[in-house]
């Protein structure tokens, strides 16, 4: 077998196991906890907790009710290739965010189904301080309501 096609085997076999790992990271506005293990019996109590947990592939439940957010700055690792860190409510639940920003400065992210109420989505791109591009930002499906939503994609 030549170097190609070990290379693309091992490829294949690292897309699989990325997603054989993939897992649902949930939280609850009431109920859950900072140290839960972020299961649908002991979930986390904020999206900024859950942002710190995930990783490539996997999907972060967001329980029905108002989940309260200060600021999110999330810098981490975000997806890869078919393989998005995704933030999606429940299935027949009604998740809403609300309060002030989150900020992505990341790759394949994926938000979608989600109601947000005074809240800001930022993709920050920053090129001059080394920051990595910003790519791959999927914002899907969601509900904006109140005059003070906004999604900005900037460059500074």
């Amino acid at each position: 077998m030549g170097r190609k096609q070990i290379f693309l085997v091992l490829t294949i076999l690292v897309c699989f196991v990325n997603l054989a790992a993939a897992r649902q990271i949930y939280v609850a506005p009431s109920g859950g906890r900072h140290n839960g293990s972020g299961t649908i019996d002991h979930p986390l109590d904020t999206l900024g907790h859950a942002l710190e947990q995930g990783l490539p592939g996997d999907t972060i439940v967001l329980r029905e009710g108002i989940h309260e957010a200060d600021n999110i700055w999330y810098t981490g690792q975000g997806g890869a290739p078919g393989a998005f860190l995704t933030i999606d409510r429940h299935p027949n639940e009604r998740a809403v965010i609300r309060g002030k920003r989150l900020v992505i400065e990341s790759q394949y992210i994926r938000v979608q189904n989600i109601e947000f109420q005074d809240f800001l989505i930022v993709v920050r791109h920053q090129e001059r301080n080394r920051w990595r591009y910003s790519h791959h930002i999927e914002i899907l499906n969601n509900k904006f309501s109140t005059s003070d939503v906004a999604i900005y994609f900037c460059c500074n």
